[in-house]
């Protein structure tokens, strides 16, 4: 990548126009010469706009350990330590900043300082405003710069609720990969998010796929939260095609790694995937204790109303009245605690169980008909099957076929 690009580029970051950079410095057509690579700027110019940036910008750099911060990134991510990638952000400003380099390390420093961000918490908007600002410059990216930079985007836009953007990147940086002679982390990191994104999209067999490919490394390398990442999704995978038996062993030995590895924090998902599961297999009993055991292990409103969620379903199926209307209680007490597009995610579950509850024909199908549309609109499939499907049930119990025969063919039609 050419000097004058990353003149560009930290131009732009700080919202910056030509004439301001200039301003003093050169002549606004000299600039534009340099930022489109049309010529060089002397070692003098350079100094001042470095100066003016508060970027050190060079043709030559001071030696910069990559592979020890190439190191120090897999560490953070495989052990999703938020404090080591708070530090290695830091570190990699420090370079960015304070530090000479030449032009065709910054991309690389750059992409890795993203990775890292990835990590952290809230991250996803200004992760893809940073990409959104290489787009905007002709940057000569190599194949493995490329396909980098599309595995960040899908992850911050699968973080945003961009789903089908997500699927996008995933595929573009799946073909690059296919080329390249990526290091066994990144195709393992890159076939965890991938296994991700496809189970977000209903793509069972290829998250299946997927997750086996990352958890083959994961296991040789003994990073125990990698493999029980990986475990969790080979699980749900195994749930949604039906195939109970492994789901259930898989879960299990997610349990095992929880332990052996002291990741306590998974239990409730381990419990809650466990439920659900045993539920499947008409177990009942066994489905509520996980699902109990997981509401105990589950700190946050967030993760408690999704364990809510199923007890109230499948007391739903066993006309336990009293308990339905102990859970939506306790589930509408959690609400007012949650994040606004949760929040009304959830709102819209309980008040169809509400209206259940109540046997109010003309609010469960108002409340039906709200949920079929919300989850279409959130482009959720799972949960558009589920309330199509409740609607379709409910208009043929009231003799009105042609409404039910409607929503029967959404499903079919989900199903394609």
């Amino acid at each position: 990548m050419a000097i004058g690009t990353i003149i560009k580029t930290e131009r732009l970051r700080k919202n910056m126009k030509q004439e301001t950079l200039a301003k003093e410095i050169c002549s606004i057509s000299h600039l534009s010469r340099i930022e489109s690579g049309k010529t060089e700027p002397s070692e003098e110019l350079l100094r001042k706009l470095s100066d003016r940036l508060g970027v050190l910008l060079a043709v030559e750099s001071e030696n910069v350990e990559m592979e020890q911060l190439q190191d120090q990134l897999e560490t953070v991510i495989n052990e999703r330590d938020q404090e080591g990638a708070a530090q290695l952000v830091e570190e990699l400003n420090v370079l960015l900043h304070r530090v000479p380099i030449e032009a065709e390390i910054r991309l690389d420093l750059e992409l890795m300082l993203l990775r890292a961000q990835s990590v952290l918490p809230k991250q996803e908007e200004n992760i893809l405003q940073s990409l959104a600002k290489f787009t905007e410059t002709d940057f000569n990216l190599t194949p493995i710069q490329a396909f980098r930079a599309q595995q960040i985007k899908g992850m911050a836009s699968y973080g945003v609720g961009e789903l089908k953007v997500c699927l996008d990147c995933f595929s573009e940086g799946a073909e690059l990969a296919e080329l390249l002679p990526l290091s066994r982390f990144e195709r393992a990191d890159f076939a965890y998010v991938q296994s991700i994104a496809f189970m977000a999209d209903g793509q069972k067999f290829e998250a299946l796929e997927k997750a086996k490919d990352a958890l083959s490394y994961f296991q040789s390398i003994m990073t125990g939260r990698r493999v029980l990442e990986c475990h969790l999704v080979s699980g749900v995978a195994y749930k949604q095609i039906g195939q109970l038996d492994r789901a259930l062993e898989t879960f299990q030995h997610a349990e095992k790694v929880c332990r052996q590895f002291d990741l306590q924090t998974f239990l409730g998902m381990i419990y809650q995937n466990l439920g659900t599961v045993y539920n499947a297999m008409n177990q009942s009993d066994l489905a509520i204790s996980y699902f109990r055991q997981a509401i105990d292990c589950k700190e946050q409103p967030e993760d408690q109303v999704y364990t809510i969620l199923s007890l109230l379903r499948i007391y739903e199926e066993l006309g336990g009245g009293e308990k339905v209307r102990h859970w939506l209680e306790e589930g509408n007490r959690l609400l007012s605690q949650l994040s606004e597009p949760i929040r009304q995610r959830f709102k819209t579950h309980f008040d169809v169980h509400q209206a259940l509850l109540e046997e109010n024909d003309e609010r469960i199908e108002a409340s039906l008909l709200t949920a079929v549309r919300y989850f279409q609109k959130k482009k959720d499939k799972n949960q558009t099957r589920h309330y199509s499907r409740r609607l379709a049930e409910f208009y043929a119990s009231k003799r009105k076929y042609k409404k039910a025969v409607d929503y029967y063919r959404q499903i079919v039609e989900l199903e394609d």
